[in-house]
């Protein structure tokens, strides 16, 4: 850190190639398109990973509940609720390759 601004050294390379409006302007957050992704390319991938015999395997969610979830996310496809399923595919993955005997 260089008078108080972190990244001095990629601020200062990015004065060379970039406005100073950009260069100099605060933190912006973003989001990812998650209701995109799992509504559209990862849609088949989310079913399989949250399927009543996946689930059944790992043995630590109710199948019906999940398929609940996917059936309010299928009715309510936002951000939030597509968070809630990529929460569910996120652990549902883990637990199936790392977390068995865990819990």
């Amino acid at each position: 850190m260089v008078d108080g601004q972190g990244k001095w050294v990629l601020r200062k390379l990015s004065e060379r190639y970039l406005p100073a409006a950009i260069v100099n302007r605060t933190k912006q957050g973003f989001t990812i398109p998650l209701s995109a992704w799992l509504g559209g390319e990862l849609h088949g991938f989310v079913r399989d990973v949250l399927s009543a015999s996946a689930l059944r395997r790992s043995g630590v969610f109710r199948p019906e509940a999940i398929a609940q979830a996917l059936a309010y996310y299928d009715a309510h496809p936002r951000f939030h609720t597509a968070h809630m399923i990529f929460t569910l595919v996120c652990f549902q993955m883990w637990h199936e390759r790392a977390g068995r005997g865990m819990l």
